[in-house]
């Protein structure tokens, strides 16, 4: 999600909250690109940067869990 995307979820909805784009939630700084319309490569690069985002979530949330 862009931070556009995600202020306008916050304008068009009411008491949003716990609303992270994945880089925020996993203190990255850099977000996920967005493939549609581009080329079989720039796929495979989206993929390979979720794929290490969800690695570093799985860490971050197990950490958390560990605090409570």
């Amino acid at each position: 999600m862009e931070d556009a995307l995600k202020q306008r979820i916050f304008q068009e909805h009411e008491n949003v909250q716990n609303t992270w784009r994945l880089s925020e939630y996993i203190k990255e700084e850099t977000d996920v690109t967005e493939p549609v319309g581009g080329s079989l490569a720039d796929y495979g690069a989206c993929y390979e940067s979720l794929d290490c985002m969800i690695s570093d979530l799985v860490v971050v949330l197990n950490e958390e869990e560990l605090l409570c």
